[in-house]
């Protein structure tokens, strides 16, 4: 809650004991401002057709948009409540929402060159105005944001805008609460700029907050957008909140001072700035591809899933600068599966204690050495009340791959196959959080074994949802339904035919996804 109080008066309410903490309001991050380029006849062409998909629309909580702003075909603007005291627009906010529009469309453009079709069209609700700087206002932005979520149902959400402050293990911020409140059901993938902040000595580079929510994808920033990269030095690291240590997310490229974002700007101007502002609308682009390709068969925890699981990272890379790596700007790479790998997807709802066993197709005849890369995301409830103890819900999965052996204990045969390891600990878990959470807690799980197929024999994952409430042993009762989606790919590149044997082998178990929509391949996103 918010308060108005002197020094005198905190003092004496300090003396409380049911009293956590009293903490001075932030003021809100600091938005960065696009500059037109200063080149000449560089200009911006954009396309005259309608989104992709017309049934699809992203969210946008940004600073709004001029009236003359050029994407009418494509956004819908909307003003903010007289109730919500938002204030006059602001030129420097709009500023800032023409660069996150345009590149939630666009992504980065270039220069003379038509800009591809955008996948989606999009909501730009106005949260920022002239009464939400200073401590108290951006806490009006963020009631205008929970008002919206409560009232409308959206599969993508872009969010650029939070409290200044690194994220604090022991307190969640209300943004982070409000967020993971709304993205709890499963039902929309939300993508959070994670702060400009990397350059800051530790832990003052941490991931700001809502980047920490559980149930939202943290996007930092890349250096470059293809090719050998790195994290721009201005984003935000890890680790996150636990139990999703693992943050940033992911990376995507949001431009540095060597290669600069580029915007559509007014009267066919070239915007140029760089920022985690811009990587995020720019990776719910992504996002927005892969939905409308597949349509709502594939919901935004698959979604989410997919980009994690297709994600580019070297063994070389930092977990904790780069998150599960950068997302893929290629559509193909995402929806399609490549020469030698077989790409299933699991998705749906589970109850409390419910077990699924997903299997791992290998077809017959193989031979060799295969891969086995695996994702699996979810969302859940969670208690900003416990940041120790934060989500609600987890998900234990084990990998078993030999469905004939198992294991004796005092003389009696184990109820399942015997497991093996698969999705390892990270270095920078807590021994305790190594001993005790066991990573069940995490609700992006994504990892990849290698294994020889005469030591697989019909190979699965189980998965089995547990519910938890502080002070309880046992599960509750009363927990709700959770979303998820597992992504498991087997990969023998000398294999090129490796999908076509896996539809063939199992043509009862699985069924090749239909696009909803064709998008001409090869598109770069």
């Amino acid at each position: 809650m918010t308060a108005t109080a002197t020094r005198a008066a905190v003092v004496k309410l300090a003396r409380f004991s049911f009293l956590r903490a009293i903490r001075p309001l932030p003021e809100p991050r600091p938005l960065e401002e696009p500059q037109i380029l200063r080149a000449a006849a560089q200009r911006a062409r954009l396309p005259q057709e309608p989104a992709v998909d017309p049934n699809l629309t992203i969210a946008i909580f940004d600073g709004g948009l001029p009236t003359n702003h050029p994407f009418s075909l494509w956004v819908r603007t909307i003003e903010p409540p007289a109730h919500h005291d938002i204030g006059r627009p602001v030129p420097g906010f709009q500023a800032h929402g023409i660069a996150v529009t345009s590149a939630a469309l666009f992504g980065s453009i270039e220069p003379n060159v038509l800009a591809s079709r955008p996948f989606a069209g999009i909501d730009h609700y106005r949260v920022l105005g002239a009464n939400t700087g200073g401590k108290k206002g951006h806490y009006r932005a963020l009631a205008l944001i929970d008002e919206v979520l409560s009232q409308r149902d959206y599969a993508l959400i872009s969010l650029s805008l939070g409290p200044p402050e690194p994220m604090d293990d022991d307190n969640v911020s209300p943004w982070t609460t409000l967020l993971d409140d709304h993205l709890g059901d499963g039902t929309t993938l939300a993508c959070v700029a994670v702060g400009n902040n990397g350059g800051s000595p530790e832990p003052a580079c941490r991931v700001m907050a809502p980047a920490d929510s559980v149930n939202a994808l943290g996007i930092g920033v890349c250096d470059v957008p293809r090719g050998a990269y790195a994290r721009a030095t201005y984003s935000a690291k890890g680790p996150g909140r636990t139990p999703g240590l693992i943050k940033p997310d992911l990376l995507h490229f949001g431009g540095t001072d060597a290669t600069p974002y580029l915007f559509a700007g007014i009267n066919g101007t070239v915007l140029t700035t760089s920022g985690t502002s811009f990587a995020t609308p720019g990776a719910t682009r992504v996002a927005s591809a892969v939905r409308a390709h597949f349509g709502q068969k594939f919901s935004p925890m698959v979604v989410k899933a997919l980009l994690v699981h297709c994600a580019d990272r070297e063994p070389e890379h930092d977990v904790l600068e780069v998150g599960w790596g950068r997302a893929s700007h290629q559509l193909p790479a995402l929806t399609e599966c490549p020469p030698g790998c077989a790409r299933v997807i699991y998705a749906g709802k589970l109850a409390p204690g419910a077990v699924l066993r997903a299997p791992i197709l290998v077809p017959p005849g193989l031979s060799g050495n295969v891969r086995i890369r695996a994702t699996l995301c979810y969302s859940c409830r969670t208690d900003p009340n416990t940041p120790g103890d934060y989500t609600r819900a987890g998900l234990d999965i084990t990998f078993r791959p030999d469905a004939t052996e198992f294991k004796f204990v005092d003389g009696k045969k184990s109820a399942n196959p015997a497991s093996d390891s698969f999705f390892k600990r990270h270095d920078h878990l807590q021994e305790e959080e190594r001993r005790l959470l066991a990573q069940k807690w995490n609700t992006v799980m994504h990892d990849e074994r290698g294994k020889r197929v005469n030591s697989l024999n019909a190979p699965c994952f189980d998965l089995h949802y547990i519910a938890r409430e502080p002070g309880m042993s046992i599960s509750p009762s009363d927990a709700p339904e959770i979303h998820y989606a597992l992504v498991v790919s087997l990969i023998q590149e000398k294999t090129a035919d490796l999908y076509e044997r896996v539809v063939a082998a199992f043509p009862t178990e699985v069924s090749a996804l239909k696009p909803l929509i064709q998008i001409e391949p090869p598109i770069a996103i």
